[in-house]
């Protein structure tokens, strides 16, 4: 990293309802893995390509903010804390991510404050086109034994096996693999009919951005 700042600048959404700008839980909030599904804290994570405070942006947390407290309070889980960047690119890498950064960091140590991390889709996550090994923040994300929720699919991803799956699915094949056909991309319905995945409400990943359906 340099000394430049990144564009955007770091913003911890709060529930639109009090206002606040800051909103994380009180107390510890590190998941025992053996804990009922009730006890698991969820941190948010948004971003926005739309200019810090504006109303844009707002309308932009509000709805994945939203769609996630739908998905966790589904499953009897709470969502804990709110990380969202603003001004912030789709193609924008992790290190361009101010709340990105604060989430992992965040997510760190035994005082971290949730197990499991909801996102509206997977592209929250990624530049626009990730290559394959361009996926680290899953890597990341799995290292610290936090649960992944799309809030879009209704999907966990929890194991080792499910994220090195995920990457696979969102990057594409390997180069000089073919890129149509059914060979070229297997579905995460096919992986689940195969026993790859747990099954979940929902199956099917969304689109990349810009992506003909």
């Amino acid at each position: 990293m340099t000394g430049k700042n990144p564009p955007g600048r770091p913003h911890q959404a709060g529930r639109p309802a009090d206002g606040s700008m800051t909103r994380a839980a009180s107390g510890p909030g590190t998941a025992d893995p053996d804990s009922p599904p009730r006890a698991v804290p969820v941190a948010f994570y948004g971003w926005t390509a739309c200019a810090a405070g504006t109303g844009d942006s707002r309308a932009d947390r509000h709805r994945q903010l939203a769609l996630c407290h739908a998905v966790a309070a589904a499953r009897g889980w709470q969502v804990t804390a709110e990380f969202f960047d603003e001004d912030c690119r789709a193609g924008y890498p992790w290190r361009r991510r101010p709340q990105g950064r604060a989430l992992l960091a965040a997510l760190s140590g035994p005082g971290r404050v949730a197990g499991a991390v909801a996102v509206a889709n997977p592209w929250c996550l990624l530049p626009r086109r990730p290559v394959p090994g361009g996926t680290d923040i899953l890597a990341r994300l799995e290292s610290r034994q936090v649960r992944l929720v799309l809030a879009g699919t209704g999907m966990v991803i929890s194991s080792a096996e499910e994220y090195a799956l995920l990457g696979r699915l969102l990057t594409g094949p390997p180069c000089g693999a073919p890129h149509s056909g059914s060979a070229s991309r297997l579905s995460v319905r096919d992986h689940r009919a195969r026993g790859s995945l747990p099954r979940q409400p929902a199956a099917g990943l969304p689109r990349r951005p810009g992506e003909p359906r």
